[in-house]
Formats: C-alpha cells, structure tokens, sequence
C-alpha cells in the first residue's frame, strides 16, 4: 500500500482507480512501465479498460500476473513469437499454417485467435468472470459500425478481436457479430469505465512513428497502420476537447512502428523516462484523492 512515515500507524482509503490502457501496437509496451508503477508503490486499479495492445496487457495484469512477469514475456515470448508471425505474413510456412485465414479472394491474413494461442500465458483464464481485477475490452463491430465492449464471456475471443488490425488479421466472429481493432473507433477508451471510479487515469501510447514513414514509398504494411494512426489520434484529441481524464499521459516514442514487436526492449528502455514522470503524478494524485482514518 502506499504509505508515508506519517501516516504508518493510520488507515489509509485509498480512491477507486480507473486504468485505461490504449492502442498503438508495439509502442503499447509500454503500458507495462506503468503497471510497474502500480505494483511498486502497491497500488492496485479498482477496474482496467483496453483497446489493442492495451486490451492484451490488460488482460494479462488482470489475470493477476504482476508487471515483471508481463515484462518477461514481452521480452522473451511475444518478441520472438509475434515477430516470427510477422515475418511469415508474406511467405506462410507450415508450422505456422493454422494461424492463417485463407478467404475466397485468395488473400492471407492472419488469425488473432490463433495468435492468442501461441502467446498467451496459461495464468491468463479463459473468461472474465475469473479475473482479478475486471476489465472492459473494446472492438469495433463491423456491422453495427460502433464500439463493441465486452466485459463478460470468452475473455480471449473479446482480446483476439480487439488486437484484430483490418487488413492484417481477420475479423473475429463474437455472437455472431463480425469485429476488429477496437482503436478504430475507440483507441483511448477512458468512458468506458465505470462510472463510479474516484480517478479515471488513461495511457495515450498512439503518438510517435513519424521517422520510420519517411520514405515516399512505404510499404503495405507501414501505409497501414500509419494511416490507422491518424484516424486513431484524431479520435482522442476530439474525445480530450470534451472529456479529459484525471490524470492523462502521452508517450511518445519516436523511431518505432506498430509492429516493431521484436524491439520490446528497446521500446521499454525509450519509454523508462516517462515512467518516473507517471510514478510522481500518481502519488500525487492518490495522496490528494486518499482519506486517512484515525484508529479507534
């Protein structure tokens, strides 16, 4: 628990914290930096809600696995993993066969299920109802054009879905309703926790990039999650202007794309600065928000 020399003897109430947790791909590694935090100064988030990469980490930290754990799997498992699927996206081969989706128009994508499969750990459970901390996931409903936020039912389905970037995976069929990336229509998804959080803290991690697209020809791929960058940024600076969390925090890392998953440490060493700067304001903020009561 957070405590000050002052305050040892005492009960401390401590606010219900909202986390949200948002899209960016690979640059959303950096959400574990600030989960390092929470378990640092002993704090735990009273509810989590994610979009993307955010929906995954999320997922992860709910399921009770502590931050270091998340780190070392970043590291060590989902670096070499996610890489090797990507590399593959172009030239499938047969080990990785079944985690590609071949459609009528003879074009591969990939299957985020699948994916999950290979990355998750088994500490993750299957639903939400058998999570630690809940947690809201956010996609976009195809048909229905819309957020889709699940908070029940098959949590790795919910998850596939939300990391579930069009263009690169296919759509994944919850209740029957086809869904993808939630970061196009809600990448900072902040609104969707629940209403009686005492401070509402979202990871904006959407920004940087701008040097790996300077070439007048990027690729498929770069054109791609580039462009689902500015539709993702235009979204929260419009959702900012009318609604700003209690603590809001922008990391930006330059020189790493959505997909550089195989530069995990890297990105973490780039993002280190801006952990410190998160640590002071939340102590800040909770000891602000905390109320001590006295012993009987």
């Amino acid at each position: 628990m957070l405590k000050t020399s002052k305050l040892m003897q005492k009960q401390i109430e401590f606010p219900r914290i909202g986390l949200c947790l948002g899209g960016g791909g690979a640059r959303g590694l950096a959400h574990i930096l600030i989960l390092e935090v929470f378990d640092e100064i002993g704090l735990r988030p009273s509810a989590i809600t994610g979009t993307s990469i955010g929906a995954l980490l999320g997922a992860g930290y709910s399921s009770g696995l502590p931050a270091s754990r998340i780190r070392s799997i970043a590291e060590e498992t989902l670096t070499t993993k996610f890489d090797s699927i990507i590399q593959f996206f172009f030239s499938p081969k047969p080990r990785f066969q079944k985690i590609f989706s071949i459609f009528p128009m003879r074009s591969a994508l990939l299957d985020s299920v699948a994916l999950l499969d290979l990355i998750l750990p088994k500490q993750v459970p299957t639903t939400f109802e058998e999570l630690k901390i809940p947690i809201k996931i956010v996609a976009t409903n195809l048909l229905a054009r819309e957020p889709q936020v699940f908070d029940s039912g098959n949590l790795h389905r919910a998850v596939a879905a939300s990391i579930a970037i069009p263009g690169l995976f296919s759509p994944v069929n919850v209740n029957g309703e086809p869904c993808v990336d939630g970061g196009i229509v809600d990448p900072l998804p902040y609104l969707t926790l629940p209403s009686n959080m005492d401070l509402v803290i979202a990871i904006d991690v959407s920004g940087g990039s701008r040097n790996i697209i300077e070439s007048s020809r990027p690729s498929m791929i770069s054109t791609l999650t580039q462009s689902l960058l500015i539709l993702q940024k235009t979204i929260i600076r419009e959702r900012l202007r009318k609604s700003r969390p209690d603590l809001y925090l922008e990391i930006t890392l330059e020189n790493f794309g959505g997909l550089h998953f195989h530069k995990a440490s890297e990105i973490l060493a780039a993002a280190t600065p801006y952990k410190s700067a998160f640590r002071d304001k939340l102590i800040r903020l909770v000891t602000s928000k905390s109320v001590v009561c006295e012993d009987n």
